[in-house]
């Protein structure tokens, strides 16, 4: 008889530790460490904040600068040695908007992404990319002037950025948009682009 209460509780703990077992399972898998829609947002979150890197846009450029040289001796520019030279170059204009200025706000199944309009970020143009050639003879010129060279190509790009400003950034606004809404619409979400007023 002892033998059969032993074997009967036994089994009674048994049974009570499936039990407990299968409910604590049950447990967790109704209600899981990290909820669904948690990751799903911090993995929205991190997709967004690689977005905002297509913001920013790239242009290269080319451009030549046209100017008169004189030969010199000692400093002094010798009189009768007037040529025209073309001084050639490469640049590179990045713009749009700064990630850091651009917030997003989602609502339900929409993203609203608030950003400015598009600036010029930056321009330079690229160390090695500058050739001088004579105009008439299509010749390279081997010494020019570096300082006044490099003020030559500053001016240039200037004057190009001050043209760009004029006739691109708007265009770039609707680029951006149409970007920024493509990406967003590939998570599954729909975009409401909104720009900051100036």
């Amino acid at each position: 008889m002892k033998r059969l209460l032993n074997l009967l509780l036994t089994i009674s703990v048994l049974m009570m530790g499936i039990a407990n077992l299968w409910l604590l399972g049950a447990y967790f898998i109704a209600n899981p460490i990290v909820k669904t829609s948690s990751l799903q947002s911090a993995t929205l979150l991190e997709k967004l904040e690689r977005i905002k890197e297509l913001a920013v846009l790239r242009e290269n450029l080319t451009s030549t600068v046209h100017y008169k040289d004189h030969c010199e001796l000692w400093g002094v520019k010798i009189l009768g040695t007037a040529r025209s030279l073309l001084l050639q170059y490469q640049g590179v204009i990045l713009y749009g908007v700064n990630g850091d200025s651009i917030d997003f706000k989602r609502v339900g199944n929409v993203v609203e992404v608030e950003i400015p309009h598009s600036t010029v970020l930056s321009y330079y143009s690229i160390v090695g990319s500058h050739k001088v050639v004579h105009e008439d003879t299509g010749l390279f010129v081997s010494s020019i002037n570096a300082e006044e060279g490099s003020a030559l190509v500053q001016a240039d790009l200037d004057r190009l950025i001050e043209d760009f400003k004029a006739k691109r950034l708007v265009m770039a606004d609707e680029r951006i948009r149409q970007i920024l809404t493509e990406a967003i619409n590939d998570l599954g979400m729909e975009a409401k682009v909104i720009f900051k007023d100036r």
